[in-house]
């Protein structure tokens, strides 16, 4: 616990929002969110449509991919672990309840060539998924 923040480190802060600094990185940051949700849902519509879903989003640096009938969350997710794509079974979330199939996709972190990449392993272990199931 800290009972005396810096500060220097606060006038430096208030001085960064003051000036604009903050708000124009934030419309800076959500232009480039944007453009990285644009193509996860393009690439998830190419890729896997009818197996995955994207609810409609306008913000955020994560979302939502509901699955499509007979696949399981848990047996996707570790599937495409091996390939360094890390999506997390919506049910990971809950002790009781159980929630319908679906994935947590994070898309703030990564360039539109990793989504893209990212979405061709998904796609490849959903089809694997729906093959065993």
């Amino acid at each position: 616990m800290d009972r005396h923040s810096c500060v220097i480190d606060q006038a430096i802060l208030c001085d960064f929002i003051t000036e604009g600094h903050f708000g124009r990185h934030i419309r800076s940051m959500r232009e480039v969110y944007a453009g990285r949700l644009a193509v996860l849902r393009e690439s998830v519509q190419r890729k896997l449509a009818g197996a995955l879903r994207i609810p409609e989003v306008e913000a955020g640096v994560h979302t939502v991919g509901w699955l499509g009938d007979g696949l399981n969350a848990l047996k996707v997710a570790r599937t495409v672990v091996a390939h360094k794509v890390e999506v997390t079974p919506l049910n990971a979330f809950t002790l009781k309840s159980a929630l319908p199939q679906g994935l947590l996709l994070g898309f703030g972190a990564v360039d539109d060539r990793e989504i893209r990449r990212g979405v061709d392993v998904l796609a490849v272990a959903i089809e694997k998924s729906a093959a065993v199931a």
